[in-house]
Protein backbone atom coordinates (compact mmCIF):
# COMPACT_ATOMS: atom_id res chain seq x y z
CA UNK A 1 0.00 0.00 0.00
CA UNK A 2 1.49 3.31 -1.11
CA UNK A 3 0.88 6.86 0.11
CA UNK A 4 1.48 9.96 -1.98
CA UNK A 5 4.73 11.72 -1.08
CA UNK A 6 4.54 15.11 0.60
CA UNK A 7 5.95 18.09 -1.36
CA UNK A 8 7.32 21.17 0.39
CA UNK A 9 8.09 24.34 -1.65
CA UNK A 10 10.55 26.88 -0.30
CA UNK A 11 11.16 29.76 -2.63
CA UNK A 12 11.86 28.32 -6.06
CA UNK A 13 13.02 24.93 -4.74
CA UNK A 14 10.61 22.03 -4.13
CA UNK A 15 11.48 19.38 -1.59
CA UNK A 16 9.94 15.91 -1.84
CA UNK A 17 9.70 14.06 1.46
CA UNK A 18 8.85 10.40 0.88
CA UNK A 19 6.52 8.75 3.36
CA UNK A 20 7.58 5.42 4.88
CA UNK A 21 6.38 2.41 2.97
CA UNK A 22 3.67 0.47 4.73
CA UNK A 23 2.41 -3.04 4.26
CA UNK A 24 -0.45 -4.94 5.77
CA UNK A 25 0.39 -7.36 8.50
CA UNK A 26 -1.27 -10.69 9.03
CA UNK A 27 -3.90 -9.11 11.28
CA UNK A 28 -4.73 -6.34 8.82
CA UNK A 29 -2.86 -3.48 10.55
CA UNK A 30 -0.25 -1.59 8.50
CA UNK A 31 3.30 -1.72 9.76
CA UNK A 32 6.59 -0.22 8.65
CA UNK A 33 9.63 -2.11 7.46
CA UNK A 34 11.35 -1.40 10.80
CA UNK A 35 8.46 -2.97 12.72
CA UNK A 36 8.54 -5.91 10.37
CA UNK A 37 12.29 -6.39 10.95
CA UNK A 38 11.79 -6.17 14.70
CA UNK A 39 9.09 -8.84 14.50
CA UNK A 40 11.33 -11.20 12.56
CA UNK A 41 14.16 -10.65 15.04
CA UNK A 42 11.86 -11.33 17.99
CA UNK A 43 10.51 -14.48 16.35
CA UNK A 44 14.01 -15.77 15.61
CA UNK A 45 15.13 -15.15 19.17
CA UNK A 46 12.03 -16.97 20.43
CA UNK A 47 12.79 -19.96 18.22
CA UNK A 48 16.40 -20.03 19.41
CA UNK A 49 15.22 -19.90 23.01
CA UNK A 50 12.77 -22.79 22.37
CA UNK A 51 15.36 -25.02 20.74
CA UNK A 52 17.91 -24.14 23.39
CA UNK A 53 15.48 -25.02 26.17
CA UNK A 54 14.28 -28.22 24.47
CA UNK A 55 17.78 -29.62 24.60
CA UNK A 56 17.54 -29.97 28.39
CA UNK A 57 13.94 -30.83 29.23
CA UNK A 58 13.00 -31.18 32.85
CA UNK A 59 11.31 -34.36 34.17
CA UNK A 60 7.90 -32.69 34.17
CA UNK A 61 8.20 -31.85 30.46
CA UNK A 62 9.30 -35.39 29.70
CA UNK A 63 6.33 -36.74 31.63
CA UNK A 64 3.94 -34.53 29.67
CA UNK A 65 5.57 -35.53 26.38
CA UNK A 66 5.22 -39.22 27.26
CA UNK A 67 1.60 -38.68 28.26
CA UNK A 68 0.87 -37.06 24.89
CA UNK A 69 2.59 -39.85 22.92
CA UNK A 70 1.10 -42.73 24.90
CA UNK A 71 -2.42 -44.06 24.50
CA UNK A 72 -2.35 -45.75 27.93
CA UNK A 73 -3.22 -44.53 31.39
CA UNK A 74 -1.02 -45.21 34.42
CA UNK A 75 -2.96 -48.43 34.98
CA UNK A 76 -2.44 -49.19 31.29
CA UNK A 77 1.33 -48.89 31.61
CA UNK A 78 1.26 -51.31 34.54
CA UNK A 79 -0.93 -53.59 32.45
CA UNK A 80 1.55 -53.51 29.56
CA UNK A 81 4.53 -54.36 31.76
CA UNK A 82 2.64 -57.10 33.60
CA UNK A 83 1.42 -58.53 30.30
CA UNK A 84 4.99 -58.76 29.06
CA UNK A 85 6.07 -60.45 32.28
CA UNK A 86 3.24 -63.00 32.14
CA UNK A 87 3.84 -63.75 28.47
CA UNK A 88 7.57 -64.19 29.05
CA UNK A 89 7.00 -66.52 32.01
CA UNK A 90 4.54 -68.68 30.08
CA UNK A 91 6.64 -68.82 26.91
CA UNK A 92 9.87 -69.65 28.73
CA UNK A 93 8.17 -72.29 30.83
CA UNK A 94 6.52 -73.81 27.76
CA UNK A 95 9.81 -74.06 25.86
CA UNK A 96 11.99 -75.40 28.67
CA UNK A 97 11.96 -79.22 29.11
CA UNK A 98 11.64 -79.19 32.90
CA UNK A 99 7.98 -79.99 33.47
CA UNK A 100 8.62 -83.47 34.87
CA UNK A 101 11.81 -84.62 36.60
CA UNK A 102 13.00 -88.18 37.18
CA UNK A 103 15.95 -90.56 36.78
CA UNK A 104 16.80 -93.38 34.40
CA UNK A 105 19.92 -95.54 34.57
CA UNK A 106 21.16 -93.31 37.40
CA UNK A 107 21.01 -90.26 35.14
CA UNK A 108 18.71 -87.24 35.66
CA UNK A 109 15.92 -87.10 33.08
CA UNK A 110 13.45 -84.29 32.47
CA UNK A 111 10.45 -83.87 30.17
CA UNK A 112 8.60 -80.97 28.66
CA UNK A 113 5.63 -81.15 26.34
CA UNK A 114 7.68 -81.59 23.16
CA UNK A 115 11.27 -81.73 24.47
CA UNK A 116 13.32 -84.06 26.65
CA UNK A 117 16.68 -84.00 28.39
CA UNK A 118 18.77 -87.22 28.66
CA UNK A 119 17.52 -90.11 26.54
CA UNK A 120 18.77 -93.66 25.89
CA UNK A 121 20.76 -94.45 22.74
CA UNK A 122 22.38 -97.62 21.45
CA UNK A 123 26.18 -97.72 21.67
CA UNK A 124 27.30 -99.99 18.83
CA UNK A 125 30.89 -100.22 20.04
CA UNK A 126 30.01 -101.55 23.47
CA UNK A 127 26.77 -103.16 22.30
CA UNK A 128 24.88 -101.55 25.14
CA UNK A 129 22.30 -98.85 25.79
CA UNK A 130 23.68 -95.67 27.34
CA UNK A 131 22.11 -92.38 28.42
CA UNK A 132 22.96 -89.39 26.24
CA UNK A 133 22.88 -86.36 28.54
CA UNK A 134 21.68 -83.57 26.29
CA UNK A 135 18.38 -81.85 25.56
CA UNK A 136 16.46 -81.95 22.33
CA UNK A 137 12.98 -82.03 20.87
CA UNK A 138 11.27 -85.08 19.49
CA UNK A 139 12.04 -85.88 15.87
CA UNK A 140 8.40 -85.48 14.81
CA UNK A 141 5.08 -84.42 16.27
CA UNK A 142 3.97 -88.05 16.42
CA UNK A 143 7.16 -88.88 18.32
CA UNK A 144 5.74 -87.18 21.43
CA UNK A 145 5.05 -90.04 23.91
CA UNK A 146 1.27 -89.63 24.34
CA UNK A 147 -1.75 -88.11 22.61
CA UNK A 148 -2.47 -85.96 25.66
CA UNK A 149 0.97 -84.38 25.45
CA UNK A 150 0.44 -83.60 21.76
CA UNK A 151 -2.81 -81.84 22.52
CA UNK A 152 -1.11 -80.07 25.42
CA UNK A 153 1.66 -78.86 23.10
CA UNK A 154 -0.80 -77.35 20.60
CA UNK A 155 -3.12 -75.80 23.17
CA UNK A 156 -0.34 -74.33 25.31
CA UNK A 157 1.52 -73.03 22.26
CA UNK A 158 -1.56 -71.19 20.97
CA UNK A 159 -2.18 -69.69 24.42
CA UNK A 160 1.41 -68.46 24.70
CA UNK A 161 1.14 -66.92 21.24
CA UNK A 162 -1.98 -64.98 22.22
CA UNK A 163 -0.37 -63.68 25.41
CA UNK A 164 2.74 -62.61 23.52
CA UNK A 165 0.68 -60.84 20.83
CA UNK A 166 -1.27 -58.81 23.38
CA UNK A 167 1.90 -57.98 25.34
CA UNK A 168 3.67 -56.59 22.27
CA UNK A 169 0.59 -54.58 21.29
CA UNK A 170 0.36 -53.14 24.80
CA UNK A 171 4.01 -52.09 24.68
CA UNK A 172 3.41 -50.34 21.36
CA UNK A 173 0.54 -48.48 23.01
CA UNK A 174 3.05 -46.90 25.40
CA UNK A 175 4.69 -45.08 22.48
CA UNK A 176 1.86 -44.58 19.96
CA UNK A 177 -1.08 -42.31 20.67
CA UNK A 178 -4.64 -43.39 19.84
CA UNK A 179 -3.58 -47.01 19.42
CA UNK A 180 -5.44 -48.51 22.37
CA UNK A 181 -8.83 -47.17 23.36
CA UNK A 182 -11.03 -48.37 26.18
CA UNK A 183 -12.79 -50.82 23.87
CA UNK A 184 -9.58 -52.18 22.34
CA UNK A 185 -8.08 -52.57 25.81
CA UNK A 186 -11.02 -54.64 26.95
CA UNK A 187 -10.86 -56.78 23.83
CA UNK A 188 -7.16 -57.33 24.50
CA UNK A 189 -8.03 -58.35 28.05
CA UNK A 190 -10.51 -60.87 26.68
CA UNK A 191 -7.82 -62.31 24.42
CA UNK A 192 -5.52 -62.60 27.42
CA UNK A 193 -8.22 -64.44 29.33
CA UNK A 194 -8.64 -66.91 26.46
CA UNK A 195 -4.86 -67.35 26.19
CA UNK A 196 -4.52 -68.00 29.90
CA UNK A 197 -7.43 -70.43 29.77
CA UNK A 198 -5.77 -72.38 26.94
CA UNK A 199 -2.48 -72.58 28.84
CA UNK A 200 -4.31 -73.69 31.97
CA UNK A 201 -6.07 -76.39 29.94
CA UNK A 202 -2.71 -77.58 28.66
CA UNK A 203 -1.34 -77.77 32.19
CA UNK A 204 -4.40 -79.77 33.24
CA UNK A 205 -3.95 -82.20 30.32
CA UNK A 206 -0.27 -82.81 31.03
CA UNK A 207 -0.73 -85.33 33.91
CA UNK A 208 -2.86 -87.51 31.62
CA UNK A 209 0.33 -88.50 29.79
CA UNK A 210 2.18 -89.78 32.82
CA UNK A 211 1.12 -93.36 32.02
CA UNK A 212 3.23 -93.48 28.83
CA UNK A 213 6.10 -95.93 28.53
CA UNK A 214 8.84 -93.27 28.53
CA UNK A 215 7.53 -91.63 31.67
CA UNK A 216 7.12 -94.94 33.47
CA UNK A 217 10.72 -95.88 32.67
CA UNK A 218 11.84 -92.58 34.16
CA UNK A 219 9.58 -92.80 37.23
CA UNK A 220 10.64 -96.32 38.27
CA UNK A 221 7.57 -97.90 36.62
CA UNK A 222 5.33 -96.44 39.32
CA UNK A 223 3.72 -93.52 37.50
CA UNK A 224 0.20 -93.33 36.15
CA UNK A 225 -2.29 -90.65 35.20
CA UNK A 226 -2.14 -87.98 37.93
CA UNK A 227 0.31 -90.19 39.84
CA UNK A 228 3.96 -89.11 39.83
CA UNK A 229 5.49 -92.21 41.33
CA UNK A 230 9.15 -91.47 42.00
CA UNK A 231 9.15 -88.39 39.73
CA UNK A 232 8.42 -84.80 40.65
CA UNK A 233 7.06 -81.71 38.92
CA UNK A 234 9.69 -79.26 37.64
CA UNK A 235 9.88 -75.48 37.86
CA UNK A 236 8.89 -74.92 34.22
CA UNK A 237 5.43 -76.38 34.87
CA UNK A 238 4.85 -73.94 37.73
CA UNK A 239 6.26 -71.03 35.71
CA UNK A 240 3.91 -71.69 32.81
CA UNK A 241 0.88 -72.05 35.06
CA UNK A 242 1.73 -68.95 37.12
CA UNK A 243 2.07 -66.81 33.99
CA UNK A 244 -1.30 -68.02 32.72
CA UNK A 245 -3.02 -67.43 36.07
CA UNK A 246 -1.64 -63.88 36.37
CA UNK A 247 -2.73 -63.10 32.82
CA UNK A 248 -6.27 -64.36 33.47
CA UNK A 249 -6.74 -62.59 36.79
CA UNK A 250 -4.58 -59.45 36.93
CA UNK A 251 -4.03 -58.52 33.29
CA UNK A 252 -7.67 -59.05 32.32
CA UNK A 253 -8.77 -56.77 35.15
CA UNK A 254 -6.20 -54.04 34.44
CA UNK A 255 -7.06 -54.03 30.73
CA UNK A 256 -10.47 -52.50 31.56
CA UNK A 257 -8.69 -49.29 32.64
CA UNK A 258 -5.83 -49.32 30.12
CA UNK A 259 -7.17 -46.98 27.41
CA UNK A 260 -7.35 -43.23 27.92
CA UNK A 261 -10.56 -42.54 26.04
CA UNK A 262 -13.15 -44.06 23.79
CA UNK A 263 -11.96 -43.83 20.21
CA UNK A 264 -14.32 -41.91 17.96
CA UNK A 265 -15.06 -43.30 14.52
CA UNK A 266 -16.42 -41.20 11.63
CA UNK A 267 -19.12 -43.76 10.82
Amino acid sequence: MWKRDQIYIQGSIAFVVPRPRLEKSLVGEPRTQLERANGITHRASTERTFFRSSGSMDPESLRRLFAMASSLTCAGVIWALLSLLCAAASCVGFFMPYWLLGTQMDKPVSFGTFRRCSYPVRDEERQATVMLEQCGRYASFHGIPSLEWRICTVVTGVGCGLLLLVALTALMGCCISDLISRTIGRVAGGIQFVGGLLIGSGCALYPLGWDSEEVQQTCNNSSDQFQLGSCQIGWAYYCTGAGAAAAMLLCTWLSCFAGKKQKQYPY
